[in-house]
């Protein structure tokens, strides 16, 4: 038997939520989708049950759904088929096949149970955390790859996200926080080489000014210079005069 058994098809009736169902793989990889309470769970937890019967009913209350007499679940592995026939009155019957039609007599269900043993779990991996379900897939299917690095990518990414989505939010609130133009605007189209020329004329005037400012900063920095030349020659002649006073000298 092969070590990789891949589900052919595999049909489902009146079991738990699903009325019926037919999945025929066209691919590695099927797609169950749809609405809460729809059966999406019941479908991977009917390929649980092909496999082990009772035993993975813990926490189910009925099987067959509540319409319905009888159930089924058929489940093509290619070499070998897995049929199990459910009553509303609990009885289970199954029927282990193999490739050619003929029934595996001798504990079927010990069959079963060392096929499951190989097997990924699909109702366990669903209830696995995310990535566990990652570890177990790239384990399963010997990709070669470091989940520990795309992780660490990841959380670098998100952070970086992260940032620039706080650096929007702030540019959002300050341009948000600004006025929009009031009554001082304008009514009137204004010329553009009107206020190209008034702006020369102003930076004109602004330029005789600080001229003008330049020459009186000059002015007072010599009359500064003056002001001490005065007053070092007062004190000259004071003293002089002192002197001469001294001598009994007139002046």
């Amino acid at each position: 038997m092969k070590e990789n058994l891949k589900v052919e098809n595999l049909k489902i009736r009146n079991i738990m939520k699903i009325k019926e169902i037919n999945i025929c793989p066209k691919s590695e990889l099927v797609l169950i989708a749809g609405a809460n309470a729809v059966g999406k769970t019941s479908v991977i937890k009917s390929l649980e049950i092909a496999f082990k019967g009772k035993k993975a009913m813990a926490g189910i209350t009925k099987i067959v759904n509540d319409e319905e007499k009888e159930a089924d679940i058929i489940a093509d592995f290619d070499e070998i088929v897995i049929k199990r026939h459910f009553t509303d009155d609990g009885k289970e019957e199954l029927k282990v096949l193999r490739k050619d039609g003929t029934k595996i007599k001798k504990t079927p269900q010990g069959v079963l149970d060392a096929m499951y043993n190989k097997m990924l779990k699909p109702y366990a991996f669903k209830e696995m955390s995310p990535k566990e379900q990652k570890t177990m897939l790239i384990n399963s299917l010997n990709l070669d790859i470091d989940l520990p690095k795309i992780e660490e990518e990841r959380q670098k990414i998100y952070d970086l996200r992260t940032v620039k989505g706080h650096d929007r939010d702030n540019a959002k609130a300050h341009l948000e926080g600004i006025e929009p133009p009031g009554k001082d605007l304008p009514k009137e189209v204004v010329s553009i080489a009107e206020l190209s020329k008034k702006l020369e004329k102003a930076k004109d005037f602004n330029d005789v000014l600080n001229g003008h400012k330049t020459f009186i900063d000059e002015s007072l920095s010599y009359i500064k210079e003056h002001e001490e030349t005065i007053k070092s020659l007062q004190e000259r002649i004071g003293n002089l005069r002192e002197k001469i006073k001294g001598k009994n000298l007139k002046i």
